[in-house]
């Protein structure tokens, strides 16, 4: 699947996406809003090969049917996008996750991305620096300079407990394990350039 160039304000036309799912009428909701926002889209009961390759599959979890051509979902309807869910989608093969208390808006715009050929699920949740409070950002750059917590609550005048709390948020967040794999992700996605 070729990029789709989704810059300008009628880029949501660009993109065709066919709805998958057991229940007709979510996929005439999920179709309804996605149409709303500008996006060519039908759902899968309906579909039609005239109606030309979609350049996203969009698909409830618990179904997660191939579409057409064998193309697995590229993004997934789901109830909870937490680290389990996003496990599961990227064993599918999907692109994205899209929970249910997003906003059309936020389904649109994760379609459009999907469509343009992002991966939504090889990102970390810390796409910006809005995401991580001040003090997780003193506190992950004292772990790229190699400080455990005892060390790290000394230098901010905080608790070894909080500073704990901190290191556990910041791997949260960041979908990691450990903290070599916290400061790796960080460094990649420029949250050290400008203090290391």
């Amino acid at each position: 699947m070729g990029g789709i160039d989704v810059t300008g304000a009628n880029s949501a036309s660009d993109v065709r996406a066919l709805v998958a799912g057991a229940d007709r009428l979510f996929g005439d909701l999920v179709v309804a809003a996605l149409r709303r926002g500008g996006v060519t889209a039908w759902n899968g009961h309906e579909y039609d090969i005239s109606f030309g390759e979609p350049h996203v599959v969009v698909a409830e979890d618990r179904v997660a049917p191939c579409g057409p051509s064998g193309q697995p979902p590229h993004v997934l309807l789901v109830h909870h996008d937490d680290r389990p869910t996003r496990r599961r989608a990227r064993l599918m093969a999907a692109r994205a996750c899209v929970p249910s208390a997003a906003t059309s808006d936020e389904l649109v715009e994760t379609v459009v991305r999907v469509a343009n050929g992002e991966d939504l699920l090889t990102t970390t949740r810390c796409e910006d620096d809005r995401l991580l409070t001040s003090r997780e950002i003193d506190v992950l750059h004292l772990m790229a300079a190699g400080h455990d917590n005892a060390a790290i609550a000394r230098h901010l005048d905080i608790s070894p407990h909080t500073a704990r709390t901190h290191v556990q948020r910041i791997l949260t967040k960041f979908d990691v394990r450990n903290r070599f794999s916290a400061v790796s992700a960080a460094r990649g996605r420029g949250f050290l350039r400008s203090h290391t």
